[in-house]
């Protein structure tokens, strides 16, 4: 079963797209572990803001992330 014509270049198009969102996965995927496991972001949490703790939603939006 031959592909021609328009079906082709939809091919194609799909299969460019599909390879562009698979990398921005990856680069999405990759800065949230960087930013979860890296030494200097990880200090930002201990600090004291006011006597209290900082607040986690940093962690939280990593984790969304990831």
């Amino acid at each position: 079963m031959a592909v021609a014509g328009c079906t082709k270049c939809i091919k194609y198009t799909l299969f460019f797209f599909n390879f562009i969102f698979w990398l921005a996965g990856g680069v999405v995927l990759g800065v949230a572990l960087w930013l979860r496991h890296d030494s200097q972001t990880s200090n930002l949490l201990i600090l004291q803001f006011d006597g209290q703790q900082a607040p986690g939603t940093f962690y939280i939006s990593v984790y969304i992330l990831i």
